[in-house]
């Protein structure tokens, strides 16, 4: 299991292959990552790592800017998830676009704005902007010889 992790690995092939490795036959490997597609997250992808750790504690009253890693975003759409594992030998078993907590939740006023986002994201026109992705992989079980016959 990874919970925002996978935005900060600059190889992600390598790192399933390693996941697919160590598993058993029918692992999964579950993992919540931000969503390129969403557009907060877009623009994030465009800012400097220096003035994201600028902004970063703002957003998220509490965190330091020390807690702030590079990302690299190279298994953050569903396309890229699905290719990247089919790569390694996984297996799709689903993705799902989610919301998480408000990010201007600290800016007073501007939260109104980005409620009334969710609020229409919730429909499934906007479903590929939500915020998240929660995602299950899962490494194929092991088939005998008798199995492959069938």
């Amino acid at each position: 299991m990874a919970n925002m992790v996978v935005e900060h690995l600059p190889d992600p092939d390598a790192a399933l292959h390693e996941v697919f490795r160590v598993l058993k036959p029918s692992g999964a490997f579950l993992f919540h990552t931000p969503n390129l597609q969403a557009p907060p997250i877009m623009v994030s992808h465009g800012l400097p790592h220096a003035i994201k750790r600028l902004l970063v504690p703002l957003l998220e009253g509490g965190r330091s800017d020390d807690d702030v890693f590079p990302t690299h975003y190279r298994l953050n759409t569903g396309r890229e998830i699905t290719s990247a594992a089919a790569r390694s030998g996984f297996h799709v078993e689903w993705i799902q676009r989610v919301f998480t907590v408000p990010w201007t939740q600290m800016m007073g006023p501007l939260v109104i704005m980005e409620l009334l986002a969710i609020r229409a994201m919730r429909g499934e026109r906007f479903a590929s902007w939500r915020p998240d992705l929660i995602c299950l992989l899962r490494k194929p079980p092991v088939m005998n010889h008798d199995d492959s016959a069938n």
